[in-house]
């Protein structure tokens, strides 16, 4: 979904409010997680969250959170992004502080930086 976000931004100035928008061929549903995506803020003040929440907390599985935002570093901009995963298997997702830190309870597992 990140990437899905980063592409949409680069096309159209914006991120996606929703999964189907994005394009990127996933179900908003499947047997073990749903999948939702929010945008707050607007023009260049904009994050993009991404979620991978588990259907069942009883699942052996954990939970995705990511968010992609503009950053502007002088007269530079740069989209950048982070993945995060529970620490726990169960729990629900958990919003990450920013696009360099994944909240307590969550560890980071990707993270990337590309011009708008």
């Amino acid at each position: 979904m990140n990437k899905g976000q980063e592409y949409y931004f680069t096309k159209k100035g914006t991120f996606g409010t929703d999964i189907s928008s994005l394009g990127i061929g996933i179900k908003t549903q499947t047997v073990n997680y749903v999948y939702h995506t929010t945008v707050i803020g607007s023009g260049t003040n904009q994050n993009a969250f991404s979620y991978a929440i588990l259907n069942d907390s009883k699942l052996d599985l954990k939970s995705y959170s990511g968010l992609v935002s503009l950053t502007q570093a002088g007269a530079t901009s740069k989209i950048v992004s982070i993945l995060c995963e529970t620490k726990q298997a169960g729990v629900p997702a958990i919003k990450p502080i920013s696009s360099k830190q994944c909240a307590p309870g969550s560890i980071e597992i990707g993270r990337t930086s590309s011009p708008p």
